[in-house]
């Protein structure tokens, strides 16, 4: 991966110290490009390339970021960070900024903490970071690299904060394609999935992922019921990864026991939505509606259909072979409103031929790429 270019200025307002007393005492105006020039006219720096306003445009917010190919310093995280909650910005965008520890870690310290109304992050092709002036990967010391003990402990801190990402209460959208997680990093976020109930599209894509974590993964979506969207694409996943992805999504046979725990829940779900009805006209605040897996009576048998919230899976540039096509007819059979992608190479010419078939359920249903 190339290495990212500085801004003109970089080297000089990174060593510049912007005091929090003048950060404290600026009344941000809601222009946003107004606001960005105060700070670095205080401090006597060209505005970073990034956060300059466009040519020709007005001065209306933007309502995304993007920092691509480009480092940045802490100085315009400071400013940025201090200007966002005043602005109608909702997405941040960074690809490929080879990012100093120190940096990245206010990055991700002020996405999670500070005031802010981003709900979009992408984080991408980020696998580079900088300690003491050395570029590393992120994912390296699971390798055989030898590192002193202060270097491992910075990339595992970095590694960290990352999948604390997973934990925000925030973030419905968050991507964090082509960094080299691994296995260790990928279990941490699917372990913090569990608890969150606000996001909803996660893109793990090139991430060096393998079956080691997918007892995570599937241990995950039994319990997450917001994930809509998930990318596990440009990994290492292979058939027994794929079945056992079946089984949290498609259509499981029930007992007697768990339908009738099942209508127990249903009851309990609609009397908090009776009492929501009340509670919105008498202008207060509503109680959560839990989230159910639906249960259909397939033949003589009751199926629960797990996670039929998902409404698409990216799978394509992994290790499947043909044999997981039933699979994922299986996966397709009873989800209808899932959309599945994968490599058209995977598949023998016969089931690409029933894939492709208009006529079936699963038509338009599964994105076959090249």
């Amino acid at each position: 991966m190339l290495k990212s270019k500085k801004f003109w200025n970089y080297d000089a307002c990174q060593n510049l110290d912007l005091k929090q007393e003048t950060i404290d005492a600026y009344r941000p105006k809601g222009r946003i490009y107004e606001d960005f020039n105060y700070f670095y006219d205080h401090l006597g720096i060209g505005v970073h390339t990034s956060l300059k306003q466009p040519y020709g445009k007005d001065n209306s917010d933007p309502a995304m970021i993007s920092f691509v190919n480009v480092m940045i310093d802490i100085n315009t995280l400071k400013i940025l960070f201090t200007i966002l909650p005043h602005s109608k910005v909702v997405s941040l965008k960074f690809t490929s900024n080879n990012f100093d520890v120190v940096n990245l870690e206010y990055l991700i310290n002020s996405i999670l903490h500070k005031p802010n109304n981003i709900y979009n992050l992408v984080f991408e092709w980020n696998s580079k970071i900088i300690i003491e002036g050395s570029y590393y990967e992120v994912s390296e010391i699971y390798e055989d690299f030898q590192f002193e003990d202060r270097i491992i402990k910075d990339i595992e801190k970095v590694e960290l904060s990352l999948c604390n990402l997973a934990l925000s209460k925030r973030l419905e959208a968050l991507c964090l394609r082509g960094n080299h997680l691994g296995d260790k990093a990928a279990s941490i976020i699917f372990e913090n999935l569990k608890s969150n109930s606000v996001l909803k599209v996660l893109n793990l894509y090139k991430n060096n992922l393998t079956s080691k974590c997918t007892p995570y993964l599937i241990s995950m979506l039994e319990i997450n019921k917001k994930l809509e969207e998930i990318n596990l694409g440009g990994n290492f996943f292979d058939d027994s990864d794929f079945s056992k992805l079946k089984s949290v999504i498609g259509a499981t046979p029930v007992t007697h026991e768990q339908l009738d725990a099942y209508n127990k829940k249903v009851k309990e779900r609609d009397l908090v939505i009776e009492k929501n009805k009340k509670l919105k006209q008498q202008k207060k605040n509503e109680e959560p509606v839990p989230l159910l897996d639906e249960f259909i009576l397939i033949g003589d048998v009751y199926n629960s259909i797990k996670n039929p919230h998902l409404k698409n899976i990216n799978l394509i540039k992994n290790s499947f072979t043909s044999k997981c096509f039933e699979n994922l007819v299986f996966m397709l059979e009873y989800n209808q409103n899932l959309l599945i992608s994968m490599d058209v190479s995977v598949f023998t010419s016969e089931q690409k031929e029933i894939l492709r078939d208009p006529n079936t359920k699963y038509a338009n249903r599964i994105y076959l790429t090249k």
